[in-house]
């Protein structure tokens, strides 16, 4: 919401939700109009969405549907903004991160913007554990267990891809509990 109000989000270009839940942050599209769509590999999520979407009176149920992120089906540089929001810390691996990455960054436009909020290392350093037999995986001083991001790979991989920071990459420590970092990364034309 915060970034809708500065503008960040621009609600002229369709815009996905990739790991949309029940809609807790494409509902304010919904009522804004825009065209937005939302995918999860959670059926239930999809339901909860669509019943969310039909009592808001928006007439676009079709576009949310039961989708995996690491391959969604739709075409090359469909979407203006993809949102992808404390989803990724979930994904069983780096490789599995880069594969969702990758694949929000193809079903964006050229000058779109990805943003990306998920859990990381920074700050934390000293006090998650690596848990065994799962590249990437934590678990966190608050009990959970998570695929923590690198703030320097997230830098790697931006240029990789061949993208900008559209913000300086931010990290909030949640005191003793977790960091989670933004990165929205825009493509270029």
């Amino acid at each position: 919401l915060d970034q809708m109000q500065k503008g960040n989000i621009d609600i002229r270009h369709p815009i996905m939700e990739a790991g949309c839940g029940g809609g807790r942050n494409t509902v304010y599209f919904m009522r804004m109009k825009a065209e937005v769509y939302g995918i999860d590999q959670n059926s239930e999520a999809i339901e909860a969405i669509r019943q969310l979407a039909q009592h808001l009176g928006y007439p676009h149920l079709d576009r949310f549907s039961v989708r995996s992120i690491y391959q969604t089906s739709f075409p090359d540089a469909f979407f203006g903004t993809v949102i992808c929001n404390a989803v990724l810390h979930f994904c069983p691996d780096k490789t599995y991160f880069d594969k969702a990455v990758r694949e929000c960054w193809r079903i964006l436009q050229p000058e779109g913007i990805l943003f990306i909020r998920t859990a990381s290392l920074e700050g934390m350093e000293g006090k998650v554990k690596p848990i065994r037999d799962k590249q990437g995986w934590y678990a966190l001083p608050d009990g959970t267990e998570r695929f923590l991001v690198d703030t320097k790979e997230l830098v790697a991989l931006s240029e990789q891809l061949e993208g900008s920071l559209y913000q300086p990459l931010r990290s909030v420590l949640l005191h003793e509990m977790r960091s989670m970092c933004t990165w929205w990364l825009q493509k270029r034309p």
